[in-house]
């Protein structure tokens, strides 16, 4: 990458960060593009301000939170199914977190994803550029940042997303990890199909109301966080909440991933569990649910030692883009009651995906869900 290039992402010869996220995007080489060409401090366009990056918390607590992220073992589910739904409600309510065991996805298949995603992102830039876009609607794209036009300051991570083809099937991802990443979706589908089955008892729902809790795996992410030479300036994954129903994460041994603790007002580490798969609740959820389980606000930090990875899998309602305004989704109605009368008012698809950006201006946790209370409602008028 040329000098005069990396001096852009410094606004050094770009008019604004717009423009400076634009000549990074050209170079279609992301993140670990910029390590490779040698630079020893983060460029302007990642960097945080101080005011953000204390408000983010991107250096760990000397004094960490005591509290843990349940650990819910799948083993022998037929025999402990009520044991196992009460684990997850409780988890889903209390933190909106937890990680599985025994889940059924072998280690042999989780290991060729890690290792399959790390060689398309270790491969050489002009390589995967051709996959290199920002059209959301695109079915396997690499891109880099996130948030380039909605946040100031990117996120120091690179990401392959992929948008699972409805049949077993899934030629149209890079040659490079399609064969792992085919085996892995369709393991990560099946134990989706479970998972909703056991929130919705957990609900009290049956286990077969597949147009309340959301079985449809919709989106793929393969996460590459390069070693940075400013952590402390820097962040990963930005504080945020998902859209999704629930994600199921594969993550590697490196660490990083924290999740809030709303009770203890402070952040939990999440560690990597051998084996392990870590689902967390999403926006979409605690609205169906009408906030019996909890969205989970998560981040990752940036290390300056050796690069992570993850594997990330979305579940929620089939996405239309023609109709991501239109069509509205709400607390189900079968918890909706005189006396749990609904928390939240409808709301589309598109007012949801908000939840990716923290709310640095103000003061509210969850911006999104929080301004669909129909209490706020009252409260602003």
């Amino acid at each position: 990458m040329a000098a005069s290039s990396v001096n852009s992402f410094y606004y050094e010869n770009a008019a604004d960060s717009e423009e400076a996220a634009r000549l990074f995007d050209e170079t279609k080489g992301g993140v670990k593009g910029l390590v490779d060409s040698g630079i020893t401090t983060v460029p302007k366009l990642f960097r945080l301000s101080p005011q953000t990056a204390s408000q983010y918390g991107t250096t760990r607590s000397k004094s960490p939170c005591p509290f843990a992220v349940p650990v819910i073992d799948m083993k022998d589910l037929e025999s402990r199914r009520a044991v196992v739904v009460e684990e997850i409600r409780r988890a889903a309510a209390e933190l909106g977190m937890f990680q599985l065991v025994n889940h059924g996805v072998e280690e042999s298949v989780m290991e060729d994803m890690m290792a399959e995603a790390r060689q398309f992102h270790e491969q050489p830039t002009e390589l995967k550029q051709a996959y290199y876009s920002r059209d959301v609607t695109q079915k396997a794209r690499f891109t880099s940042g996130y948030g380039a036009v909605r946040r100031s300051s990117l996120n120091w991570a690179d990401t392959l997303l992929m948008t699972p083809a409805p049949s077993d099937a899934q030629d149209h991802l890079p040659i490079i990890c399609r064969d792992s990443a085919t085996i892995f979706i369709g393991r990560i589908r099946k134990l989706g199909e479970t998972l909703s089955q056991l929130l919705s008892l957990a609900l009290g729902l049956t286990p077969n109301t597949n147009e309340f809790i959301s079985t449809n795996l919709t989106t793929a992410i393969l996460n590459y966080y390069p070693p940075c030479p400013e952590p402390e300036v820097a962040i990963a994954a930005n504080p945020h909440f998902d859209t999704s129903t629930f994600t199921i994460l594969l993550q590697d041994q490196v660490g990083g991933l924290q999740v809030f603790h709303e009770g203890a007002a402070d952040w939990v580490d999440v560690p990597s569990l051998h084996g392990a798969l870590v689902v967390n609740v999403g926006n979409m959820l605690q609205l169906l649910s009408n906030n019996k389980m909890k969205s989970a606000e998560h981040k990752v930090f940036a290390n300056a030692i050796v690069p992570r990875q993850s594997v990330a899998c979305f579940f929620m309602p089939p996405i239309d883009f023609s109709t991501m305004s239109t069509k509205m989704y709400g607390p189900i109605k079968e918890l909706v009651s005189e006396k749990y009368p609904a928390v939240y008012r409808e709301a589309s698809f598109a007012a949801l995906w908000g939840s990716l950006y923290p709310d640095l201006e103000g003061s509210l946790r969850n911006p999104v869900l929080a301004r669909l209370r129909i209490a706020y409602d009252k409260e602003v008028v």
